[in-house]
């Protein structure tokens, strides 16, 4: 062994047979060292492989898991950042068919910085047992399903995690079928949330359509910045109504109520708080959503403050699988008589091929039309329509090429329109919004942002579930917009003073929204005077769409 370990040794052998073993036995220990240290930094080679390959467990804990990968990871993790700024050591945790390192070069360049967070990505496929234990599902506190090109991963994958019976932590799984949401929540666990991109693009693109500036509302509703919706219980409140518990509060608006048997948003004035009723509100963070009464004057108006559904014939440009449900959420809030000419490129979709839903208040029109986008907005704009929607060509282009054909042809509508018609557009990606800005577009709802700023807002809070469905479906109540003429307000009212007078008439004011200058104040405080200007809206939450 010393002759092993230690070459020099063979040089005390007096005798020439003690010096022939002993050479014999330190040129194999030469080779016996070099195998092992070739078989160490073998291993170490394999190891770091594996790490970079990102195949090796997850040691986190109580981190965001996200299983698969889509154009909308980036946003859902810019959000999470955002939102564990004021966590201790937060982990997101991504396991997805992707290659480790393309996953991470794009987050560090569409997110940029991650202040405290820690991202982990790994690779594998999301749907399979090992690449859950490889992403430490049990130690998660929230887990984000994406959908890609359909929904077939995103299904598997819950059903892997479903089979994790004792599983309780939220699992917020986007679709792209609205039947395939509906199934999920029927048949599956609670904790288990489906999120339908496709409703959430159908309804806003037609509320943005009936609301100007309403799509700044959601924005403010959906993302960590600002203003959000938080859910709270205030036992000195039990047994007082609904219009005292809205003015219980300064620094935050109430919009609604959950109880055990469901959520209602904009619950009449007089309801009574029962016990274990907690209280929705929108506030600029949980610190701030504390009792601190406010007295408002109702202004006792003669009617409510009318709200003029919409009006005119409307032009939809370009077609996908959203369009049939565009037209549906329209024809919910369209006047009676309204006309919608749907125009499509043969080249993308052919007239003969779009399927148009049943109508009861509008009737639908298709044609084919061609030529370069001037020509295109010159003939769509013959019919001298009052809402021109351009949806994104997001079922035969990829999302930069749809986005720059849309961005095109609605310059050229703005250029073209002497009759100033309001444009709707979808945007496709998020990073394409500042182009949106820059054509003069009225409004715009960029899909994959909006779906990305819900899911992480189920995933933080669970509760928040039936509080969006609450504002995505047809019936009940909705984000609405009314001139602040109709309130009678003085230079002196404060918007305590608004929230008496909206309560009085079956709806919940929470804040104003300037359309011209791309700004919305959500839950201004209810004591200062109001700050009015010529294009200010009062944001309410009301029914009777």
């Amino acid at each position: 062994m010393l002759r092993i370990i230690d070459t020099g040794t063979v040089a005390s052998d007096a005798h020439w047979q003690a010096r022939l073993v002993g050479l014999g036995v330190t040129v194999t220990g030469i080779f016996i060292a070099g195998t092992l240290i070739g078989l160490i930094a073998n291993l170490f080679d394999q190891r770091l492989a594996q790490l970079r390959r990102g195949q090796s467990l997850v040691l986190e804990q109580d981190h965001v898991l996200i299983l698969g990968w889509s154009p909308r990871v980036p946003t859902i993790v810019t959000e999470l950042v955002e939102a564990n700024r004021s966590r201790n050591r937060p982990a997101i945790v991504i396991v997805a068919d992707q290659d480790k390192t393309d996953m991470e070069e794009t987050l560090k360049r569409v997110c940029g910085n991650f202040f405290n967070t820690r991202i982990v990505c790994r690779t594998a496929e999301p749907w399979t047992d090992p690449a859950l234990q490889m992403g430490n599902l049990q130690r998660a506190r929230a887990v984000i399903v994406p959908a890609g090109a359909s929904d077939a991963t995103a299904i598997k994958t819950l059903l892997a995690i479903n089979v994790h019976d004792e599983l309780v932590c939220p699992v917020v799984v986007e679709t792209i079928d609205p039947s395939t949401a509906r199934t999920v929540a029927n048949i599956m666990r609670p904790n288990i949330i489906p999120v339908c991109s496709e409703d959430i693009v159908a309804e806003l693109t037609a509320q943005a359509c009936r609301e100007p500036g309403i799509g700044l509302v959601f924005k403010e509703f959906l993302n960590f910045e600002g203003a959000e919706i938080y859910i709270d219980h205030f036992p000195p409140l039990t047994g007082h109504t609904y219009a005292q518990a809205c003015l219980a509060f300064t620094t935050c608006s109430v919009i609604g109520i959950q109880t055990p048997t469901g959520t209602v948003l904009n619950p009449p004035a007089e309801r009574i708080l029962e016990p274990g009723a907690r209280l929705i509100a929108v506030a600029e963070d949980d610190s701030t959503f504390t009792l601190s009464p406010a007295h408002g004057t109702n202004r006792d108006l003669p009617c409510a403050p009318p709200h003029t559904p919409m009006s005119g014939d409307l032009a939809i440009i370009g077609w996908s699988h959203v369009g049939p449900r565009v037209i549906s959420e329209i024809d919910h809030v369209a006047q009676p008589g309204t006309r919608i000419h749907v125009h499509v490129h043969p080249h993308t979709n052919a007239a003969q091929d779009v399927t148009i839903p049943h109508t009861t208040n509008s009737t639908v029109a298709v044609e084919n039309l061609t030529g370069a986008p001037e020509t295109l907005a010159t003939q769509v704009l013959a019919s001298r329509p009052s809402h021109v929607i351009l949806l994104g060509y997001r079922d035969c282009l990829d999302p930069d090429d749809a986005d720059a054909r849309t961005l095109l042809t609605v310059l050229a509508i703005r250029q073209a329109d002497t009759a100033t018609a309001r444009t709707v557009i979808e945007i496709l990606d998020q990073r394409h919004a500042p182009l949106a800005q820059a054509t003069g577009a009225d409004d715009f709802v960029v899909s994959d942002q909006l779906t990305s700023q819900m899911m992480t807002q189920l995933a933080e809070q669970p509760a928040l579930a039936g509080v969006f469905l609450e504002l995505f479906k047809p019936a009940g109540a909705s984000v609405q917009l009314r001139s602040p003429a109709h309130f009678h307000l003085t230079p002196t009212s404060t918007f305590a003073d608004l929230v008496a007078t909206g309560l009085a008439h079956g709806m919940t004011p929470i804040g104003l929204v300037h359309p011209d200058r791309d700004t919305v104040e959500l839950n201004p405080n209810k004591t200062s005077p109001l700050r009015l200007f010529e294009d200010t809206q009062i944001v309410v939450l009301a029914g009777g769409l």
